[in-house]
């Protein structure tokens, strides 16, 4: 599988890859695809992903204030999460119906920090590893790579998210736990998810969700994924044929917004219709 780009399989992009591996495929082989001749459409940077990275931001301050024993507060936390919101307020994005505006997206980070201050933080005990990044060779040329939110001296890996709606991400998750594996030679003892939905500033803020995983569920669902993406992307640098990695227009995010092979030559199927 030699190429002289390295196959960087990140642990985020394992949720996604099921639900349409072409479109997975124009983010992990971007420039493996231009240089074969096709050209790819850019997609914007959505509000859902900047309110998202803003609200990790006093997520990780707060872990952070656990971990070393100093004292975090709301207002500092909500603080740093909207300076880190501004920073990203730029270039090409797009808003949508949760977030029409920059003033809506700042009180739901608000909300969405308070929710984690409140509602999360007091449930997790030393937490040890803040943003850990991890990475394993698993051929010369194929890295994974993950970093995961929190991971507690009890190896209890918490991950945080803050999207409109709940999906499941028991590939990525298990990533982590098998980067965490690899690393430390120990088992994974837990694995949850915390979800502060994004919603509306007009309803009623329905509070956070957290969700248990089952370990060996999440670490062979990871497994699985990682061998799909090794298979389609040793096929594609063999043939260089889009149809290597199946299309699912079926996909709720099959549209212009977020895929850059939508009405392509790259992908036949949305460019026929």
């Amino acid at each position: 599988m030699q190429n002289k780009y390295p196959l960087k399989i990140r642990a985020s992009s394992l949720p996604s890859w099921p639900d349409c591996p072409r479109r997975g495929a124009t983010r992990l082989l971007k420039h493996e695809i231009t240089e074969a001749g096709y050209t790819l459409r850019t997609t914007p940077n959505g509000i859902g992903a900047i309110v998202g990275t803003s609200a990790h931001e006093a997520s990780n301050y707060v872990m952070t204030s656990k971990k070393t024993g100093l004292i975090y507060n709301l207002p500092d936390a909500e603080n740093i999460a909207i300076e880190k919101y501004r920073e990203q307020l730029s270039g090409d994005m797009t808003w949508d119906e949760t977030t029409p505006n920059s003033l809506h997206g700042e009180k739901q980070i608000a909300i969405l920090v308070k929710s984690f201050i409140i509602e999360v933080a007091p449930t997790i005990n030393q937490p040890e590893n803040i943003e850990c990044l991890r990475t394993a060779t698993i051929m010369p040329e194929i890295i994974n790579s993950g970093t995961s939110d929190t991971e507690t001296a009890a190896r209890h890996i918490y991950d945080w998210k803050y999207g409109s709606k709940k999906a499941f991400y028991h590939g990525q998750l298990g990533d982590y736990s098998l980067l965490q594996k690899t690393h430390s030679g120990q088992e994974t003892t837990a694995i949850t998810m915390c979800h502060m939905p994004r919603v509306p500033i007009k309803k009623t803020y329905p509070g956070a969700t957290i969700y248990r995983y089952d370990v060996g569920v999440c670490e062979r669902i990871a497994a699985s994924t990682i061998h799909a993406i090794i298979r389609d992307v040793t096929q594609w640098r063999e043939t260089l044929k889009p149809e290597t990695f199946i299309a699912n227009p079926m996909s709720m995010l099959c549209s212009p917004k977020y895929c850059a092979a939508h009405g392509t030559e790259f992908c036949e199927i949305t460019k026929s219709i």
